[in-house]
């Protein structure tokens, strides 16, 4: 969710107000703050600030206001155009200005994925690996060396970019879909030397990491085998894939071959 936050200045309107603070006058300018929607650019709520309030006056509004803007567990971050404005910045435009431009975002809860395979090739002598990782800031991080197959054989390559709070949604209700964070590996095949691959999750307060080997058959999609274990490994395998997929379709605009 992407809101505005708009100061615009009541002085003309009301006057410059006067108080006396140790034998000197100090302005106190009303500034009038407006939420507006992103998207709409209707005004939803509205406070009233003094140029005289100090950062921890405006911050415990802004907090405030958040319970109402922001949905539960978010945290909230202002900026000026792109730039992430600090509490000094901030203050200093809001006294300094009759009119302000804001962004509130909101930055989703600790959320955290990261997929990781290897497998070793080469009768031991060499592994090959890929990983996939996102982070809650939006930070994407690929990661993978090439042992065979055209112009990348025998290269390693990295690939890093930030991604928006929407596509994480996405991928956030990929793993929800999924239900892996209920799922039990107790019975899952252990990963080997040779074989091996990870998911690892932080989403809605759980921290889960599965590892298990990697599968080049699907045994389980047989209507005849379908123990309980069975079926999340199937779950398992399919987040993996969507996993994949999904950064994959990142990566084209980097020209990453979509090999599996």
């Amino acid at each position: 969710m992407r809101t505005h936050v708009k100061l615009v200045s009541r002085a003309e309107l009301q006057g410059r107000g006067r108080s006396r603070s140790h034998g000197r006058h100090e302005a106190i300018v009303p500034v009038e703050v407006q939420i507006l929607n992103a998207f709409t650019g209707e005004s939803s709520f509205s406070i009233t600030a003094q140029s005289s309030w100090s950062i921890s006056n405006l911050r415990s509004e802004i907090a405030r206001l958040r319970q109402v803007v922001l949905s539960s567990g978010s945290e909230l971050r202002l900026l000026m155009d792109t730039k992430i404005l600090k509490d000094n910045e901030l203050l200093k435009n809001l006294c300094a200005t009759g009119e302000l431009e804001l962004r509130m975002l909101e930055v989703p809860e600790d959320f955290y994925v990261r997929y990781f395979a290897k497998m070793v090739v080469g009768g031991g002598r060499d592994q090959e690996f890929q990983e996939f990782e996102f982070c809650s800031n939006g930070r994407f991080r690929f990661a993978r060396n090439f042992l065979q197959g055209g112009f990348f054989e025998g290269k390693q390559l990295r690939k890093e970019c930030f991604l928006s709070q929407a596509s994480l949604r996405v991928l956030k209700g990929l793993v929800l879909k999924s239900g892996i964070l209920q799922m039990d590996d107790s019975q899952w095949p252990a990963p080997t030397r040779e074989s091996r691959q990870e998911i690892e999750i932080k989403c809605q307060g759980i921290h889960v990491v599965f590892a298990t080997k990697l599968h080049w058959s699907l045994p389980h999609i047989d209507a005849g085998r379908k123990c309980a274990h069975v079926r999340e490994m199937s779950e398992f395998d399919e987040l993996a894939e969507e996993i994949k997929g999904f950064g994959k379709s990142i990566l084209n605009f980097f020209g990453i071959p979509r090999s599996s």
